[in-house]
């Protein structure tokens, strides 16, 4: 695993993400994921996101809606808010992309 990459998951199904989300650290996000239903991705300290990050917030919002859950990302800044919008995935999370408490990129 990364060592800038953290991941908490704390009760109401808030999970903390912060460092580098890439190829080497995507399947650790995944596992955090695994098994919430209703998810808050906090991403203000995330300071890098690939493709494979973003395969992973997608399978994880696409799981949470078929179970009836809800998927937001709010605090997404900087580079990887850019990614997310080169992606073309923004309106996906449109609502909660930049619920970021005034951090904005």
């Amino acid at each position: 695993m990364d060592e800038q990459f953290r991941v908490t998951v704390e009760p109401g199904g808030v999970v903390r993400v912060a460092g580098e989300v890439d190829v080497a650290t995507a399947d650790d996000l995944a596992a955090a994921l695994n098994g919430l239903v209703s998810v808050t991705v906090e991403c203000s300290e995330l300071t890098f996101l690939d493709s494979s990050g973003i395969r992973v917030f997608v399978l994880a919002r696409q799981r949470a809606l078929r179970n009836g859950g809800t998927f937001s990302m709010v605090g997404l800044c900087g580079a990887p808010l850019r990614v997310v919008q080169l992606s073309g995935l923004e309106p996906l999370f449109n609502d909660t992309t930049r619920a970021t408490g005034g951090r904005e990129a």
